[in-house]
């Protein structure tokens, strides 16, 4: 599966690194993307939506419009 997430309190360069860690902790996820200047999320793998939704609350920040692919 593949998503798009837009995070925009999204604001710097360690919220970035903190999405990007807390995502790829998920198990099956295989790739993490960050855009900060669009503030946009792209994660490719076998991972539900609502656990990337999850870690990205958890670390603190309100993700907003999944979009998925197959």
């Amino acid at each position: 599966m593949k998503y798009q997430i837009v995070v925009n309190d999204m604001t710097c360069k360690h919220c970035q690194a903190t999405i990007e860690q807390a995502i790829n902790n998920i198990p099956g996820v295989e790739n993490v993307i960050v855009n900060l200047d669009d503030k946009l999320v792209f994660v490719d793998g076998d991972v539900a939506g609502e656990k990337i939704v999850e870690a990205i609350r958890k670390a603190g920040y309100s993700p907003q419009n999944i979009v998925e692919e197959q």
